[in-house]
């Protein structure tokens, strides 16, 4: 099973990491080998935590820092499911946290998955 990570830095801005072999470069998307499938599951992680954050901000509140971990299950060459966490700095109203879990859910991309493909989200609030 892969993970990837996506977080949500300095207002807008994203990166993504990936396992790196070479340890003396951050794992920014710049392992000797990645693949098209690894670019897939980094592509729904920063949907994630950037259109989270910016329903939040049209809804009138900020989110204060997130990031998604995402892990994945292949079988027969398709990816089967993901395993979304999502962890949420700041206090939020029980409101609050409807608008991200809902936003999470259905960014573009995850709505745009196949239907078979299995996502189940978690979410982490830390104060």
């Amino acid at each position: 099973m892969s993970t990837i990570k996506s977080h949500w830095v300095e207002g807008m801005k994203t990166y993504t990491e990936t396992p790196s072999t070479d340890t003396t470069i951050p794992n920014i998307l710049t392992h000797e080998s990645f693949y098209p499938i690894d670019l897939f599951t980094a592509s729904l992680g920063s949907c994630i935590t950037l259109y989270s954050s910016v329903i939040s901000k049209k809804n009138d509140f900020e989110i204060n820092g997130i990031h998604s971990e995402i892990k994945r299950e292949m079988q027969n060459s398709r990816v089967s499911k993901f395993d979304i966490q999502i962890t949420i700095e700041g206090s939020y109203t029980d409101d609050q946290k409807k608008i991200i879990e809902y936003a999470a859910e259905n960014c573009p991309v995850a709505k745009s998955l196949n239907q078979d493909i299995i996502q189940d989200f978690k979410f982490i609030y830390k104060n």
